[in-house]
């Protein structure tokens, strides 16, 4: 059952990269490809997360889910702060800037198993676990508010 999961989510991306990359070629403004770039390098990351894991997550722990929102939290914060230190109004913020301003060599992981997502300036930092279940926030790994 997971490997047709893993297949079926490999080709969704492959689908997705494709109709992307015909779109990216012929007329994308440059903020619209800096986001295609960013969004397939998020799918593929989603991927191989989901083939190195065996589809196994466990999104449904409050606990984790309670510290992700710390982490993304914490990340958004010191994202903010090294783009005002470096003078960075759009964009992306490099990521030794972001690592330094948090004081650690490399950036902390989800405890349920997500993948953290930096993102540009004015996009919130994001798990890829995102919204748990359907109902209830309290499971969700999301950072929508700061």
């Amino acid at each position: 059952m997971n490997r047709l999961i893993n297949n079926m989510v490999k080709i969704a991306v492959i689908f997705g990269l494709v109709g992307g990359g015909a779109w990216y070629f012929f007329g994308a403004s440059e903020r619209e490809k800096r986001r295609v770039q960013s969004a397939a390098y998020d799918a593929k990351a989603a991927v191989k997360k989901v083939g190195e894991l065996g589809g196994v997550l466990d999104p449904g722990n409050l606990e984790a889910a309670r510290k992700c929102r710390e982490n993304l939290k914490w990340i958004e914060s010191c994202k903010r702060a090294a783009a005002q230190k470096a003078g960075i109004t759009t964009g992306m913020v490099p990521l030794n800037r972001i690592l330094d301003e948090m004081g650690v060599k490399k950036l902390p992981r989800c405890p349920a198993g997500g993948e953290y997502i930096i993102g540009e300036l004015g996009y919130m930092a994001k798990c890829s676990i995102g919204a748990a279940s359907p109902g209830t926030k309290a499971d969700d790994h999301l950072f929508s508010q700061f």
